[in-house]
Parts: C-alpha cells; structure tokens; sequence
C-alpha cells in the first residue's frame, strides 16, 4: 500500500539510500559542482546512517533501499537499455561515445551497472583502451574526467519524487546534476513491483520536466486535503499552480499553500524553514514569520482553479488553512536568534516525524532539541556530523511510503 496523507502520521514505510562510494568521488575542485560545502567521510557517515536506519527499524519502520530496488529493475534488459540511454543523453556524449558506452554497459553485471550508474565512472576507467573511438568529447576529457558523472546527493531521497494521499509526483529537478536521481525513480515506479500500485500524477510526461520544475523537499502533505509548497530557487511557481490543479481533480486537494522562500543556499526547500510534527505543532526558523509572500490557491473536485488569496505571515496562514484555533510553534534555537540561525543551518527545521508528537533530529542542535522536548516531543537522535555537511536532515534523508 501507498499512501502519504499527513507529515505526522505513524511512519510504515519508506525508500532510503545507504551513503556510498559516489561520495568518495567528491573533492575540493568539484564539490561546488555537486552541490556540496564540504568533503564527506564516507565511513563516518556510513555509520551515522546506520544509526538512523537503527532508529527507524527500532520504532517499526519498514525499509527500502534505493540502490537495491533500481538492481532489481536492471535485470531486465529493456530497462537496462532504456535507463542507459537516457543516462547518457543527459551526459551529452557524442554518438560514437554513447554506441561504445552503451556496448560496455550491456556486458556488465546488475551489480556493476548499479556501480556505474550511482558511482560514475572516469575516462580512465573505462576508455584507456579506446583510442580507435573517433570522439571529441572523449579526446577533450582528462583520464580523471568523468564520463558518467556520479550522484553524492542520492542520500537525500526526499527530493525525486513524492507521494501526496495515493498519487506520485516525480520530481523536475532544479539543477542538471540531480536529474538522473529522478530518473532513475521514475523507472522504479514505473516498473518495481513495491510501485505496482502506483499512479504518477506529475513527471511521466515530457512536458512536465521540459519548462517547470519542482523538488520533493519543497513538498509538506499537511492534510489529506492540503498541501504546502515552497516557491524558490527548487520549485517554480508555475510548477505548483499546474500541480494543484491535477492533485485536486485526482488526489482530492483542496487547498495548495503556496510559501516563498529566499533563494539561498540555507534555504534550498521549504523543509528547511519549517516542518510539521504534530496536527498542530510545527517546527519552525523564526526568520520566516514574516514570509515575503504567501499564497492560497483554491480549487473545486474538477481541478479548476477558484481563487487565488494571499496571506500575511506564516503562522496565521497556516492555522487557517488547517482550521486550527490555536497553532503551536516551537521555535528552532530555542527564541535565540543567534542558536536559530546556527541550528537552522544544521537542519534542526528538518526534522523527521515518526509520528504525531515523535522526531528524528541531528544531535548537534542541543537548544531546538531541548525546546520541543520542552513541548512534550519525543526527540530521538541521531549524530549530523558528517551526513549534515551534504545541507540535508532526517527527513531530507527518508522518502515515506505510507502513513497511517
């Protein structure tokens, strides 16, 4: 069963991806590249994960493996084919480049495909044998130039895809080297038979990724009736308008909050100013109280759109919108503004609920922790040391299933 109606429900099932050798590939000349601050130890970060999946596993969540689901396709040989092919037209490799790869690819184990896919793979790698290829791209590379470029972001597995109530919206990403990790997610779902239940609302059409793009951190299920979006550097607003339309004609939405959020890089999705941990309690940076511009867009069972109404300030927006009398705020640092800044930064708004009133958190933010434990929250944590360095938390790193 797939079905995702709240953020706070009792989490049962998710998709995570293990932290692997695609993060070795980072280095200090790259990172900017991939979309890092800093250099990963894999090792470390292997075992912080590990004690996340403990966490999870020990208040009964059942566990998917990314690498492992996207193995299980790659046995067939129509997919391996498919999933190859686009892998290297979003790659840009010249004919002759992508005939010879696509030759390689084909004699490989599911096993070192998967390598390949998630890893990359260099010139040297692979080609020092290939100089009969008459190839530009390949004779402009260095042997360390990466001809498969590799996916350290993968850990992250909010982002590529979304379930909102029974409907799945594969994400546009924002930034060319993230579009293989939704890719690869839209062939899971589309052919996994943990998905065989699944129906894309958004993502399996060219014309949904070709213009627009949205990202599953800037996604929040606050109801089975309401959803927020972030409109910022991740998602656009044209994106969100499209997608309110269809998840009210098909996933029985009625309401899209529409939250912008400055373009910055402690910013990048809406998770990382608030999330929900209770019916009516949030997680919440106090610099977002008086958001630039909030939107609600209401639409009918037909998925027309009725009204566009804008909102002054994110706390009343959001007692409204859920027909709450009072909303619970629990600031992160704990009202300091200079612990909110820090601990905002080291993801203490991206908290994971297991369910209602309970949370997974990075143990470096001691005052946001301390303060929702204050709340009567049930705070479980984990180290961030070095899984936090990626600008990502406990629920960046944990894609739900279902929700009860």
């Amino acid at each position: 069963m797939l079905c995702v109606s709240s953020e706070y429900g009792v989490l049962k099932r998710a998709v995570v991806h293990r932290p692997g050798r695609e993060l070795d590939r980072l280095t200090i000349d790259n990172k900017d590249d991939f979309l890092f601050d800093d250099i990963l130890w894999l090792e470390e970060a292997r075992k912080d994960f590990d004690t996340f999946l403990h966490v999870l596993q020990q208040e009964g969540v059942e566990i998917f493996f990314f690498e492992k689901l996207l193995k299980e396709i790659l046995h067939s040989d129509i997919l391996r084919r498919e999933i190859v092919g686009e892998t290297l037209a979003l790659e840009a490799l010249d004919r002759r480049l992508t005939s010879y790869f696509q030759g390689y690819c084909f004699e490989l184990s599911s096993e070192e495909l998967l390598r390949v896919l998630l890893e990359g793979v260099t010139k040297r790698e692979i080609f020092s044998g290939a100089s009969h290829i008459r190839s530009v791209c390949l004779n402009m590379m260095g042997d360390h130039d990466f001809v498969v470029r590799p996916l350290p972001n993968s850990y992250f597995q909010r982002d590529p895809y979304t379930l909102v109530n029974a409907l799945v919206i594969v994400s546009a990403m924002h930034y060319e080297i993230r579009k293989r990790e939704a890719l690869y997610s839209r062939y899971i779902l589309g052919h996994h038979d943990l998905f065989r239940e699944a129906r894309i609302l958004w993502g399996g059409e060219p014309g949904d990724t070709c213009c627009y793009t949205v990202e599953g951190g800037d996604v929040l299920v606050l109801s089975p009736k309401v959803v927020a979006m972030g409109i910022g550097e991740r998602t656009s607003a044209a994106a969100i308008q499209i997608l309110g339309g269809r998840l009210a004609e098909y996933g029985g939405i009625e309401t899209v909050m529409a939250v912008e959020i400055p373009k910055t890089r402690s910013t990048t999705h809406l998770d990382t100013v608030f999330s929900m941990v209770d019916r009516d309690t949030f997680v919440m940076y106090p610099g977002m109280y008086e958001t630039p511009k909030i939107f609600l867009l209401s639409y009918d069972p037909r998925g027309r759109l009725l009204g566009i109404d804008e909102e002054w300030g994110l706390k009343e927006a959001l007692r409204r919108v859920l027909n709450l009398e009072k909303l619970k705020v629990i600031e992160t640092g704990g009202g300091d503004p200079v612990k909110a800044s820090r601990e905002q930064w080291n993801d203490a708004t991206n908290c994971l609920a297991l369910a209602p009133g309970t949370v997974v958190s990075y143990n470096r933010n001691t005052a946001s922790n301390e303060t929702l434990r204050e709340k009567g929250i049930r705070v479980l944590e984990i180290s961030g040391k070095e899984l936090g360095r990626g600008r990502g938390g406990p629920r960046c790193m944990t894609n739900p299933l279902l929700r009860i």
